[in-house]
C-alpha cells in the first residue's frame, strides 16, 4: 500500500500574477476568440481569391429547338427525353468589388480588436489575483495577531484566576477576562476561515486544478512605496488595453459603414469552364465558357440604406464606448492614487494607535497585578488594541492593494513590483 500525499504549491505573488495571465479560463478563452477571429478574417479574405470547383453530372432531358432558333420543318421543335453526361472544372474570381475590400479590412480589425480584449482580460484577471492575494495576506497578518492576543489574554485570564485565589479579586474580574479571551478566540478563527477561502478564491481566479495552495509572507514595506508627486492620465490613456480596444472598434464600425455604402457600386466577377458534354462518358465533346459579368444595383427597395444607417449608428456607438471607456479610466486613475495617499496617511497614525494600545495593556496589567485597580481596564485595553491592530493591518494592505489599482489603471499590473 502506497500512502497518498497531498501536494501544496507554494506560490509568491509575482508567480501568482504570472501564471494567471497564462491559465486562467478568461484569458484561455479570449486568446481562443483570437483564434476565431484570425480564422474568420481568413475566409472574408478568400472571396477576393480565385474559386474552382468541379462539377460531374448525368441527366436526362428535354430541349425546344425553336427556343435556340433551330427550325426544322415537318420535325417536332421539341426534342427527348436524351441523356446529358457532363463534367468541369469552374473558375471563378472576383476582379472589383469594393464592398468586399471594407469587409476584409473590417475583418483585420476584428483581429487586432480582440488581441486587445486578450490584453484587456489578463490584466483585469492579473489584478484580481493581485487583490485576492494581498487579501489573503492580510487575513493572514490578523491570524498572527489575533493569535498574540489571544496569548496575552491567557495569560491575564490566568493572572484573575491567581489573584481570585488569594483573595485580591473577584469572580467579576474572571468573567471579565474570559469574555475577552473568547472574544480573541472568535476573532482568530473567522480570521483563519477567511484566509481559507481566500486561498480557495485565490486558486481559482489562477486558473489551478488543486486548491491546496500555500501563499508566501511578504516583506515590502508599504511606506516605501510613494504615490507619484506629478500622477497623471495620459499614460492610462496610452497604455490600457481596453482604450486601443475600442478605437479598433471604431474603425472596425467605420469599414462595415464604408462597406455598405459601397453596395451602390457595381462588382465585376470573372468566370470560366472547360469540360466534356455528351450524352455518356464514352460519346462526347469538349465545351468550354468563359466571361465577365457585372452586377450593378439600380433597386433594392431601401435596403442599402438601412444598412448604412444601422453601420452609422454602429459608429456612433462604437465611440460611445470608448468615451464611455475613457472616463472610467480616468476615475480609475484618480481614485486609486486618492485611496493610496489616504490610506498611507492613516496607516501612520494607525501604528501610533496600535504602540499606544499595546502600552495600556501593558501599564493595566501592571496596575491590576499591584492591586491598584480591577481588570476592567486591562479588559477595555485587550480590546482598543484589537480594534488597533486590525485598522493598522488594514491600512497596511490598503495601501498595497491601492498601489496594484493604480499600476492597473496605468494598464500594467507589473508596475506594480516595481521598487519593491
Amino acid at each position: 500500500m502506497y500512502a497518498l500525499v497531498a501536494l501544496t504549491l507554494a506560490v509568491s505573488l509575482r508567480d501568482a500574477v504570472e501564471q494567471a495571465g497564462k491559465l486562467n479560463p478568461d484569458v484561455a478563452l479570449a486568446r481562443l476568440r483570437v483564434m476565431e477571429a484570425e480564422a474568420q478574417a481568413a475566409s472574408v479574405r478568400s472571396a477576393q481569391l480565385p474559386q474552382l470547383n468541379a462539377t460531374v453530372g448525368q441527366t436526362y432531358q428535354t430541349t425546344n429547338l425553336q427556343g435556340i432558333g433551330v427550325i426544322i420543318p415537318g420535325v417536332s421543335s421539341r426534342v427527348g427525353p436524351f441523356k446529358v453526361f457532363d463534367t468541369r472544372p469552374r473558375l471563378t474570381q472576383t476582379i472589383f468589388d469594393a464592398g468586399l475590400v471594407s469587409q476584409i479590412r473590417a475583418a483585420r480589425i476584428a483581429v487586432e480588436q480582440n488581441r486587445y480584449a486578450v490584453e484587456a482580460a489578463r490584466e483585469a484577471t492579473q489584478q484580481a489575483v493581485l487583490d485576492l492575494y494581498l487579501q489573503a495576506l492580510q487575513a493572514e497578518s490578523r491570524i498572527l495577531a489575533s493569535k498574540a492576543r489571544l496569548e496575552t489574554a491567557r495569560v491575564v485570564l490566568k493572572q484573575a484566576r491567581d489573584r481570585e485565589a488569594s483573595g485580591a479579586a473577584s469572580k467579576l474580574d474572571i468573567a471579565r477576562s474570559e469574555q475577552e479571551f473568547y472574544n480573541e478566540e472568535q476573532v482568530m478563527v473567522n480570521a483563519e476561515r477567511d484566509y481559507r477561502v481566500l486561498k480557495t478564491a485565490l486558486a481559482r481566479a489562477i486558473g489551478l486544478d488543486s486548491e491546496k495552495l500555500d501563499i508566501e509572507r511578504m516583506d515590502a514595506n508599504p511606506m516605501k512605496l510613494l504615490p507619484p508627486a506629478d500622477a497623471e492620465t495620459k499614460a492610462a490613456m496610452t497604455g490600457r488595453a481596453e482604450l486601443k480596444s475600442d478605437e479598433a472598434g471604431i474603425r472596425r464600425a467605420t469599414q462595415e459603414m464604408e462597406r455598405a455604402r459601397r453596395e451602390y457600386l457595381p462588382k465585376v466577377g470573372f468566370s470560366g469552364d472547360y469540360g466534356v458534354l455528351g450524352q455518356h462518358p464514352a460519346q462526347n465533346l469538349s465545351t468550354y465558357s468563359v466571361g465577365v459579368s457585372a452586377s450593378i444595383p439600380i433597386w433594392t427597395s431601401g435596403r442599402i440604406s438601412a444598412d448604412v444607417a444601422a453601420a452609422r449608428a454602429r459608429v456612433d456607438q462604437a465611440k460611445e464606448q470608448f468615451r464611455r471607456t475613457r472616463l472610467a479610466v480616468e476615475d480609475e486613475t484618480r481614485q486609486s492614487l486618492l485611496r493610496w495617499q489616504a490610506a498611507r496617511e492613516t496607516l501612520v497614525l494607525a501604528e501610533k494607535a496600535s504602540a499606544a494600545a499595546r502600552e495600556s495593556v501593558a501599564l493595566a496589567r501592571l496596575r491590576f497585578e499591584a492591586g491598584l485597580s480591577t481588570n476592567i481596564d486591562t479588559v477595555i485595553a485587550q480590546g482598543r488594541l484589537a480594534e488597533a491592530e486590525d485598522a493598522e493591518i488594514r491600512n497596511r494592505y490598503e495601501v498595497l492593494r491601492a498601489r496594484a489599482s493604480y499600476a492597473r489603471s496605468k494598464g500594467d499590473v507589473n508596475t506594480f513590483f516595481e521598487g519593491m
